[in-house]
């Protein structure tokens, strides 16, 4: 092995000199590195790399399934609570507006969480006109026809709010409506729809 001075020459001099004769001292004090094993003398193959890329990748994809089959629950959950009513206070619900002789009339019916093959629902309105003892009724309208009646109401004062507790002796789905009419000498005449 060479000597110190044989491998610094007579540069550096001083303190700078002084370390790097205590550095060389400890190099030569540890000895040489050991022996590479051959496997690793070549260094990584591309099997070794895509091995390790491949078992990244998996590591990496597990979290990000999960999350996203996290949400994907989530939605699910929180759109059928939507659709039952969750927390007991938001349903499905229709703006009713009138047509006919009661074009004054506003409103909303509210889907109720069903019972058993019944849709009980909510019905709000103002601006029906009181007919004196004939009573409005409220029918399930599925593709566009009648189906069956919900439940009857009558107007004592078209000014103020009526409200009214129905039930429909079939569960709601999804394209169904519900129609306001009144008998008249002429037939059924429907006086209020869902605003569509």
């Amino acid at each position: 092995m060479s000597s110190f001075d044989e491998l610094i020459g007579a540069e550096p001099a001083g303190a700078e000199r002084a370390r790097l004769r205590s550095v060389h001292e400890l190099l030569i004090e540890a000895g040489p590195p050991p022996e590479v094993p051959p496997e690793l003398e070549a260094g990584p193959s591309l099997a070794m790399t895509l091995s390790r890329f491949r078992l990244f990748t998996k590591r990496k994809r597990l979290p990000i399934i999960t999350v996203a089959a996290a949400v994907i629950v989530a939605l699910v959950i929180g759109i059928s609570a939507g659709l039952r009513g969750g927390n007991g206070t938001h349903y499905p619900t229709f703006v009713m507006r009138g047509v006919a002789f009661g074009s004054g009339a506003r409103g909303q019916l509210e889907l109720l969480p069903a019972k058993g093959t019944t849709q009980p629902m909510k019905l709000e309105v103002t601006g029906l006109p009181a007919i004196g003892k004939k009573r409005y009724t409220v029918y399930l309208v599925r593709n566009g026809a009648r189906v069956t009646s919900c439940g009857s109401f009558t107007i004592s004062d078209e000014t103020k709010e009526t409200t009214v507790q129905l039930t429909s002796p079939y569960r709601a789905k999804g394209t169904d409506t519900w129609w306001v009419t009144v008998q008249t000498t002429v037939g059924t005449t429907t006086v209020m729809k869902p605003v569509t």
